[in-house]
């Protein structure tokens, strides 16, 4: 592999020197072949990507490794040839790239099925009509023959196979990666040498149907008060137990996602007082402060740092050897919980439950509003907590201790 990426190193240069115009800007179309434009503009974005993304999860051995795949994705002319070079971006715990590739990928594919041979056939309408087709749609036209047969990897959902805020969330991904070509291009067809695609959201908006769909969370009322009982009751191997316990009543107490549960590192957590300060680090590497009260889980933590095993990359939650906690056995803890506490399992019964239901009882038991929901959960979206505002420490802190300790 490293043989390889030197390769793609040594040919970077003379590949990117025949497209490029000026400092940062480049020929919108510079190669014959329409497929090998699109590879060029897709690796150019996730260029930009790397170097926004936190090497924080990143082990120093890794950096030169990443540096190198980055340049090899550079050097390819070849979209598949970069999906493989972004898994191994993967690998090496530099995740973040995926997302961006997997919802440009797809679209791709329906360009391809569409004939739309060309970057310049990126259009509301032809964007509109891929988030609004549906599988009765694609057989109709196959069978007309106003498409045609494209195979798509199995490991890639169809657009009518993806829930509403899966495709809101692909939207955002292709008017970024859109706006990134906009902001980069030179056209030499064009009068004023840039070219201007004018894509308008709103209408693109309009063709992704909202579903209906119940979330599933435990209720307020009771639910919520059950399961946190619960946590306890479950039977655990000794050098386990205190760490599932304490993992389980951060997901209740602070409303974490469980990436950022399992990325939680030793150094982020500081004790003042009656107070644990916990530094989440959230998607797009953002960054916020939340608090526990020490006495609702002094005990657990006191506990399980006595038998903790350390890890080389100073991750707080470790197995017996020292390797970070998955997600899937988190969610095997969280589904042991539900049984325990007698409430239904059901497909939607994972861990990213408790994060719907921490909301849920902000709202409806503690009387949060929107914006203090906002910031406690981590939501950069307005649209997901419909308001999002800036607190000071103490105000989250004041959160924090209005947060009264369930489970007595």
């Amino acid at each position: 592999m490293e043989r390889k990426h030197e390769m793609a190193k040594k040919n970077q240069y003379e590949l990117i020197e025949n497209s490029v115009i000026d400092d940062g800007a480049f020929l919108l179309e510079p190669y014959d072949d329409w497929k090998e434009n699109i590879a060029f503009w897709i690796a150019q974005y996730l260029s930009q990507k790397c170097d926004e993304q936190s090497r924080r999860f990143v082990t120093e051995d890794n950096i030169p490794k990443i540096t190198s795949i980055k340049e090899a994705i550079l050097n390819s002319k070849d979209i598949e040839a970069i999906g493989k070079y972004v898994n191994e971006l993967g690998v090496l715990k530099f995740k973040a790239i995926k997302q961006y590739y997997n919802n440009i990928y797809p679209f791709y594919h329906y360009m391809l099925e569409r004939k739309a041979y060309s970057i310049k056939n990126i259009t509301t309408t032809l964007l509109a009509n891929y988030f609004s087709n549906t599988e009765e749609k694609q057989k109709k036209d196959l069978a007309a023959g106003k498409i045609i047969k494209v195979d798509i990897p199995k490991n890639i959902k169809n657009i009518w196979e993806l829930s509403y805020a899966s495709k809101v969330n692909r939207l955002t991904v292709l008017l970024n990666f859109i706006k990134f070509i906009e902001n980069s291009n030179i056209d030499k067809e064009s009068e004023n040498e840039v070219f201007l695609f004018d894509i308008e959201r709103s209408k693109i908006s309009k063709s992704i149907q909202k579903e209906k769909r119940v979330l599933s969370v435990l209720t307020p009322k009771d639910g919520f008060q059950k399961f946190f009982n619960a946590i306890e009751l479950v039977q655990y191997k000794d050098e386990v137990r205190e760490r599932n316990i304490l993992m389980l009543k951060l997901l209740m107490y602070l409303g974490i996602r469980v990436s950022e549960l399992v990325y939680l590192k030793k150094d982020d957590i500081t004790i003042d007082k009656n107070i644990v300060k916990f530094n989440i680090i959230g998607k797009g590497n953002k960054q916020r402060l939340l608090y526990v009260t020490y006495s609702h889980i002094k005990k657990h933590m006191i506990k399980y740092e006595k038998i903790r095993t350390e890890s080389p990359d100073g991750f707080y939650f470790t197995t017996n050897k020292g390797k970070q906690v998955n997600d899937r056995y988190i969610n095997t803890i969280v589904h042991n919980t539900l049984v325990a506490a007698q409430i239904e399992v059901t497909k939607k019964s994972s861990v990213h439950m408790l994060r719907h239901s921490v909301a849920s009882y902000l709202k409806h038991t503690l009387k949060m509003d929107n914006a203090s929901i906002s910031k406690w959960l981590g939501h950069e979206d307005i649209r997901t907590t419909m308001i999002y505002l800036h607190y000071t420490e103490q105000e989250i802190i004041d959160m924090a201790k209005s947060f009264k300790k369930i489970g007595n």
